[in-house]
């Protein structure tokens, strides 16, 4: 089974925190969020 994570949910993090923690997590796909609304990419 492949993990994924929407990126919306760590946004008040720094991006490479937020890839850091992913990657600690063992996530295996990020869908960063976008629109006006969305913090990422940053």
């Amino acid at each position: 089974m492949k993990l994924g994570f929407v990126t919306d949910a760590l946004g008040y993090m720094t991006l490479e925190d937020m890839l850091d923690t992913c990657v600690q997590l063992g996530i295996e796909s990020l869908e960063f969020g976008c629109a006006n609304w969305s913090r990422w990419p940053a």
